[in-house]
């Protein structure tokens, strides 16, 4: 009798489209080794964005009010094999194979059960796409019409590097503009072609319909702020001021030179002979140069904003959140011990303020997320205990979230910190003998959702 149970489970039943809807889909199995390169860009949607209020029971009422049938789109069965098909067995390394299982697993589910419905839509990537409104934008995904129209555009991000859970609940607004417009490349993001985004942010954003100023979040320093050094938040390079003022002359006779200097794009054919030009001013090709801050000194000049008594709090969580940006950059973020910033990154930790211990505990998961150079110096900053300290105490939900995800940076694949943070854990969560290689993803999930629930 068992052995006839046995078969009838392992016998194939049909799967409706309702069904394969319904049907979750398979996590994402990621490798050993992961990109490091987070591919966001200084780009930002200049539109009005906004909590989605009702959105779960607007799609839970339209796939109610769907014309579901009983046709039979797949197979599957109560009892599956050991290895089939519907287990994830593709390593996932980079953003390609992430958009190779979405393909798999949504785009060519979706398609088929919109097929069987009846509608003309479909997914596909950029190319198969010939509705003129993408121009020359190659985005990652997008859904059409079999004639070709353009209907919805998308773009692939590995979940290793980007936090979209707690940057949509907790992030800035900056963050959030940041995140919704930047593909990998201003050629490859099709919002660039059009009117949706820029290379400047502006707060205003959120209380006003149109399209913003270039200003950044730096602007709004007023000019009684700017005059003490302690309180002047660093701006990003290239951005200045609200308001109009005069060129100077000799940044004005830079510009000329750049513009005699350049072959418009598409205008030669490589025989041409280029006409004389006149030779560069060197005292505004100087001034120019002299007046470029790099990275070291904004990070620097973030920090003290940070930590300064006479900062407001605006002014600093504007500053921690242009030192966040930078040190996504691994190079800024190996640059931070020899900065002597790990320190006081760490200390902030501890500030009697929760948007600024969000993001301290932040910065730290930025800066050492896949990069075991950070992760070794975060641990000599003693980072460990402090932010495991915060995940388990600190009265701020979203400071204790953010803790988490630092104290996850922290760990994934590097030993030592792992060994750390297992050493404040419970027998119980960890295993009294086992110990617990630090590239075993999933027992440091088990590990990092127990301390989320702490």
């Amino acid at each position: 009798m068992a052995q006839i149970q046995l078969d009838m489970d392992t016998q194939p039943y049909g799967v409706t489209g309702k069904g394969l809807i319904e049907a979750r889909m398979p996590d994402l199995v990621y490798g050993p080794g992961c990109t490091k390169h987070k591919s966001t860009h200084a780009t930002y949607f200049v539109s009005r964005l906004g909590e989605w209020t009702g959105f779960e029971k607007e799609v839970k009422d339209t796939f109610e009010s769907l014309p579901w049938t009983q046709e039979t789109l797949d197979f599957s069965a109560k009892k599956l094999p050991k290895h089939n098909m519907s287990q994830e067995r593709l390593r996932c390394g980079d953003e390609h194979s992430v958009l190779a299982r979405f393909g798999q697993n949504a785009g060519a589910v979706v398609s088929c059960v919109l097929a069987s419905l009846g509608k003309d839509i479909c997914f596909a990537d950029a190319k198969a796409c010939i509705d003129s409104t993408l121009g020359t934008a190659v985005p990652d995904i997008v859904m059409m019409t079999e004639p070709g129209e353009l209907l919805v555009v998308g773009e692939a991000k590995t979940p290793w590097r980007h936090d979209f859970e707690d940057t949509l609940l907790s992030g800035s607004r900056r963050q959030v503009h940041n995140m919704f417009a930047s593909g990998d490349s201003r050629a490859d993001n099709p919002m660039i072609e059009g009117d949706w985004c820029n290379a400047k942010y502006n707060e205003s954003d959120e209380e006003s319909d149109d399209l913003p100023e270039s200003t950044t979040p730096s602007d709004d320093v007023s000019m009684e702020d700017a005059e003490s050094p302690e309180q002047q938040v660093p701006q990003e390079r290239g951005t200045g001021t609200k308001g109009t003022t005069a060129m100077d002359p000799s940044m004005n006779s830079l510009l000329k030179w750049g513009i005699e200097n350049t072959i418009p794009s598409g205008q030669t054919n490589g025989n041409e002979t280029p006409a004389a030009s006149r030779s560069i001013d060197a005292e505004a090709l100087q001034r120019l140069l002299a007046n470029t801050p790099s990275d070291a000194e904004l990070m620097k000049t973030a920090m003290e904003v940070v930590r300064s008594s006479e900062a407001t709090l605006e002014n600093k969580l504007i500053a921690f959140d242009n030192f966040e940006q930078l040190v996504e950059n691994l190079d800024n973020a190996n640059n931070m011990d020899p900065l002597g910033l790990w320190a006081p990154l760490v200390e902030t930790l501890k500030h009697e303020e929760a948007e600024i211990r969000k993001m301290a505990a932040w910065c730290v998961g930025t800066a050492v997320q896949n990069n075991e150079k950070s992760q070794e110096k975060a641990l000599e900053a003693k980072a460990i205990p402090e932010l495991i300290r915060v995940a388990k105490e600190d009265t701020d939900a979203t400071v204790r979230r953010k803790a988490v995800y630092a104290v996850s940076s922290c760990v994934r694949n590097y030993q030592p910190a792992l060994d750390q943070l297992v050493g404040h854990l419970p027998a119980e969560v960890v295993g009294a003998d086992e110990k617990i290689d630090a590239g075993d993803m999933d027992k440091i999930d088990v590990i990092i959702a127990h301390l989320r629930q702490a």
